[in-house]
């Protein structure tokens, strides 16, 4: 099924003018741009979105740094660890390979799949704040409806649960001697490999 963007933009402003005119303020440049000679416009078609996706894409970089280069990356070599099953999935402890050198802790749920045939949905989850890492996601946060990704993989989703640097298994992350010029880009990095590890499966 195909979607343009006029079929988001529409709705969008729509939902717009109900909020309230402050946080209207606040999200209206979301959806506009600066063109060449700076005027800011607001988006109406593809080719304005993706030159404020390019904008938006240089800003996340001039605070993060850039995004390391993606097109020549070693296999993932995932390597489990641990398994544990509950009456609707297995979940596994794994590493697996970010880039040369680096590896990545993270929770695999493989829900069961019963009757269900052909490519299950699934979903990157990410962990809030706390020593925990992902098992803040998978039960143990001291906080109420944080099992954010046990509860997915009980619904039937494959779920990947990685460990932020600094966090969790990775608490002991050396930022300075990393290639990266922020925390936060890789942390990016890092979740754009979980979403490789996910499309690379046959399920």
């Amino acid at each position: 099924m195909m979607f343009s963007l006029s079929n988001i933009i529409v709705p969008f402003w729509l939902l717009l003018s109900l909020l309230e005119p402050k946080m209207a303020d606040l999200l209206a440049p979301l959806l506009s741009y600066r063109d060449p000679a700076g005027a800011v416009k607001p988006v109406t078609n593809l080719a304005e979105w993706e030159e404020k996706r390019g904008q938006i894409l240089k800003a996340i970089e001039e605070v993060t740094g850039p995004l390391p280069d993606r097109s020549h990356l070693p296999s993932l070599d995932v390597v489990v660890t641990d398994t544990a099953q509950t009456t609707s999935y297995h979940r596994y402890s794994i590493n697996f390979r970010v880039r040369e050198n680096e590896r990545l802790t993270a929770y695999l749920y493989i829900p069961f799949r019963k009757s269900i045939s052909g490519k299950l949905p699934a979903m990157v989850v990410l962990h809030g704040t706390g020593d925990g890492g992902k098992r803040l996601v998978d039960g143990e946060s001291p906080l109420r409806n944080r099992s954010v990704a046990a509860e997915l993989a009980s619904r039937g989703y494959i779920v990947i649960a990685p460990d932020y640097p600094s966090m969790g298994e990775s608490q002991h992350y050396n930022f300075d001697a990393d290639s990266y010029d922020s925390g936060t880009m890789k942390g990016i990095f890092n979740h754009m490999r979980c979403v490789d590890l996910l499309v690379n499966r046959d399920d």
